[in-house]
């Protein structure tokens, strides 16, 4: 190897392994605070239901978004975090993110949600 091929390895390198800082000012490190607040994890739900979701960080939340059965469900950047979903399944999976000014991504906890109007619908 010649050495202008070697000084290129080493700087792709070196861009590869390089961590992220955040930019000047009020660096912020840390994920936000995600919670899903209602519905509760286990809970009944018949028909359209009402995902509330609580981001906090010391920096600002940029935009939440809802994860159904690990598959994006929608995206919301204005308070309060509401995403209004409609179960069509016997039971979902729902998980939410937040991400701050600083590009960090915190994650809320998996709460499953049980349609008890599935057996319904499926009898008819």
């Amino acid at each position: 190897m010649d050495n202008k091929k070697i000084i290129l390895f080493i700087f792709i390198l070196i861009l590869l392994c390089a961590k992220k800082m955040p930019p000047p000012g009020k660096p912020d490190i840390d994920p936000p605070d995600v919670e899903i607040v209602s519905p509760l994890d286990g809970d009944s739900v018949i028909g359209e239901i009402e995902v509330k979701i609580n981001a906090n960080d010391k920096s600002k939340i940029i935009y939440v978004e809802l994860f159904v059965d690990d598959k994006k469900f929608g995206v919301d950047s204005l308070l309060p975090y509401i995403f209004k979903f409609s179960p069509s399944d016997s039971v979902h999976f729902l998980r939410a993110s937040a991400i701050d000014e600083w590009e960090n991504i915190g994650w809320s906890k998996k709460i499953k949600v049980i349609n008890k109007g599935y057996k319904l619908e499926k009898q008819r």
